[in-house]
C-alpha cells in the first residue's frame, strides 16, 4: 500500500510538471515581450538616416480585419505624387516602426507605404502570436483597406519580414480579384514548427517537448501549430516575389526561404545576404539591399 501512494504520489508530481512546463511553453510561444513604439523608433534612429521621417506628414489610422479586430495603421506618403502603393508588415515582438528600414528604400522607389502594428504588437490591444494564422488573413484586410482607401486601381504591393514575411506568403491563398503586383519575403519561415525547434535548442530543451508545448498551445489558442505552414499558399503562385535572407540567419535558417522560392510557380528571386544574422539584411548593407529591391520592382513592371 505504501509503495502504491509512493508511485502515485511520483505520478502527480510528473503530471504536474507536464502541465506548468506546458502552459508555460504555449504561453512563451503565444506572447514575448513586445517593444514599445519608442522603443522601436529610438532602434531605427541608432541604426538609420532618418531625415525623411516626418511625423507630421503621416496619416494614422486603424483597420477593422476580418474578426473585428483593431489595426492601428498609418500612411508613410511619398513626398512626390505617385499611385504606387506597399503594404509592409512587420516582424514579431516589432512594431510599425520597425518597418522604417524599409521605408525609405520604398520612398526611393517612388511609392507610398502604408504600415501597421500586427495583432497584440504596438498600440493593439493584447492578442495571441499565431504565426500567420490569423496575422496572414490580416494582411489581405490591410491590402482590401489599402485598395477601397486609395483607390482600386493602385499599384499595390506587400511585404514582410520575419513574422511578417510569413504572413505576407500566407495572405497569397486569399487573393482573388485584387491585383497584387509583387510581394517581399524578407527572412519569413516555410514552416512555423521548424522554428520552435530551434528555439527549444537556444533554451537548451529535448526535442521532444514540441509535442508538449504545441499541444498546450492548441488547447489554450485553438490554433494546431503543425498546420502553420505558409509555404503552401505558394503551390500556383503567380504573383512575382522576391526572397531575402541573412546567410548567417541561426533562428530562421536561410532554407526556409529556399523552400519557399522552391515552392513558387510565378516570377522569382532569392538573395542571401552575407554576415547578417535574423532581420539583418537591410542593416548590414542597405545600398545592396536597395539594389536587390530596385531591380526586382523594375524587372516587373
Amino acid at each position: 500500500m505504501k509503495a502504491l501512494i509512493i508511485i502515485l504520489i511520483v505520478l502527480g508530481v510528473i503530471v504536474l510538471l507536464i502541465l506548468a512546463i506546458g502552459i508555460a511553453l504555449a504561453k512563451l510561444t503565444a506572447g514575448g515581450k513586445r517593444q514599445t513604439l519608442e522603443e522601436a523608433l529610438n532602434w531605427q534612429k541608432g541604426r538609420l538616416n532618418l531625415d525623411w521621417y516626418i511625423p507630421e506628414n503621416i496619416t494614422e489610422y486603424i483597420i477593422d480585419s476580418y474578426d473585428g479586430y483593431e489595426l492601428h495603421a498609418a500612411l508613410v506618403p511619398n513626398p512626390e505624387k505617385t499611385n504606387k502603393y506597399v503594404v509592409i508588415t512587420h516582424g514579431y515582438t516589432d512594431n510599425r516602426y520597425g518597418n522604417f528600414k524599409y521605408v525609405k528604400l520604398y520612398l526611393d522607389n517612388g511609392y507610398n507605404c502604408v504600415i501597421y502594428d500586427i495583432r497584440g504588437h504596438g498600440v493593439n490591444y493584447k492578442a495571441p502570436c499565431t504565426y500567420s494564422f490569423r496575422e496572414g488573413h490580416d494582411v489581405y484586410c490591410v491590402v482590401q483597406d489599402t485598395f477601397r482607401r486609395y483607390g482600386s486601381d493602385i499599384y499595390l504591393g506587400i511585404h514582410g519580414e520575419s513574422l511578417g514575411a510569413a504572413s505576407t506568403v500566407d495572405s497569397i491563398k486569399y487573393y482573388t480579384d485584387e491585383n497584387i503586383r509583387f510581394a517581399v519575403a524578407d527572412c519569413g519561415f516555410a514552416d512555423i514548427i521548424n522554428v520552435l525547434k530551434v528555439s527549444l535548442r537556444f533554451m537548451h530543451l529535448p526535442g521532444f517537448m514540441i509535442y508538449i508545448s504545441t499541444t498546450f498551445y492548441r488547447l489554450m489558442y485553438g490554433v494546431s501549430l503543425w498546420k502553420i505552414r505558409p509555404m503552401d499558399a505558394l503551390k500556383g503562385n503567380r504573383i512575382p516575389i522576391m526572397f531575402v535572407h541573412g546567410a548567417k540567419d541561426d533562428f530562421i535558417v536561410p532554407d526556409n526561404s529556399k523552400r519557399m522560392y522552391d515552392t513558387t510557380e510565378g516570377y522569382k528571386e532569392i538573395h542571401f545576404m552575407e554576415r547578417a544574422g535574423h532581420a539583418e539584411s537591410a542593416y548590414v548593407d542597405q545600398r545592396l539591399y536597395g539594389e536587390w529591391l530596385t531591380a526586382f520592382l523594375n524587372g516587373i513592371d
